[in-house]
């Protein structure tokens, strides 16, 4: 009967070990879907700031913008700027993270990820309980 019951709670543990697996696997999805999106608001980011380069370039050069049309369209020019930086930042950091991700599950068993991934993201959990 012991055999039974031992049996049927490692039915239990391995279906939630590929629940487990599952959700992980959907977690690195969105990161690549998060640094997928952050890149291309970067591009968008950059031909904005290019375009407004060209802009001010052209304004400048027919001398049509006034001092104070002038000075905001470099402020928005800085502020552009500070954006692609960090979006800059946002998708090396998303990256590092997704290949960080890949190399902690490369050639890993699905026991070994749900025990020790969610440590290494960040997370604990207890699987005494279950």
């Amino acid at each position: 009967m012991a055999l039974i019951e031992r049996a049927c709670m490692d039915v239990m543990e391995a279906k939630w070990l590929w629940k487990e697996g599952d959700n992980l696997l959907q977690a690195i999805e969105e990161l690549y879907t998060g640094a997928e999106l952050a890149y291309q608001e970067y591009v968008d980011v950059q031909q904005r700031v290019s375009h407004l380069e060209k802009e001010l370039w052209r304004e400048r050069d027919l001398k049509v913008v006034a001092e104070g049309g002038s000075t905001s369209l470099a402020a928005e020019v800085r502020q552009c700027q500070e954006e692609v930086r960090r979006l800059e930042a946002e998708v090396t950091r998303q990256r590092d993270e997704v290949r960080t991700l890949w190399a902690d599950v490369d050639g890993k068993s699905l026991v070994s990820l749900v025990v020790f991934l969610p440590r290494i993201r960040g997370r604990l959990f207890d699987t005494i309980g279950m």
